[in-house]
């Protein structure tokens, strides 16, 4: 692609919708140099536009869920023990 330092609309186009602002943008977690882009709108007509909706999270992985569950275990069983040892739930001077 052409540089072009006063870029215009080309001739018969009304606007535009999304526009390549540089190739050298900097996003935090990407090395070196990446294209930026301007968009003509809300981040819902982005999302309408795109002809999808917004993404949605990825579920935890099973290990993850796993994991959670025995440390949930493990902090119930401590607390137990620790209540049967005098522990009053307020901790270290009252």
């Amino acid at each position: 692609w052409p540089q072009v330092q006063n870029p215009r609309i080309p001739a018969g186009w009304m606007g535009w919708r999304i526009w390549q602002h540089t190739n050298r943008g900097r996003i935090s977690g990407i090395q070196g140099n990446t294209d930026l882009n301007w968009y003509g709108g809300t981040m819902e007509d982005l999302i309408a536009y795109a002809g999808g909706s917004s993404p949605v999270p990825p579920s935890p992985p099973p290990e993850l869920e796993q994991r959670v569950g025995n440390l949930e275990r493990w902090a119930a069983e401590l607390d137990a023990w620790a209540r049967d040892q005098g522990y009053d739930g307020i901790g270290p001077g009252g």
